[in-house]
């Protein structure tokens, strides 16, 4: 499935709401820690983290 969100401003970050049928099709729930990937300038991957690591504030 795809689907497609606005990037809008959050306090001094970029935020995207994530669809409710995301979390029902795969096994994120709120919460999680999720790790992203950046493939090349249009292509960002995410998924679950896996192992607990320090998330940085930023």
């Amino acid at each position: 499935m795809v689907w497609q969100r606005k990037i809008t401003a959050w306090g001094n970050s970029l935020a995207v709401r994530l669809p409710s049928q995301l979390f029902r099709k795969t096994d994120l729930k709120e919460g999680d820690t999720i790790e992203f990937e950046v493939i090349d300038e249009n292509t960002v991957r995410f998924m679950k983290a896996t192992a607990k690591k320090k998330v940085p504030d930023q």
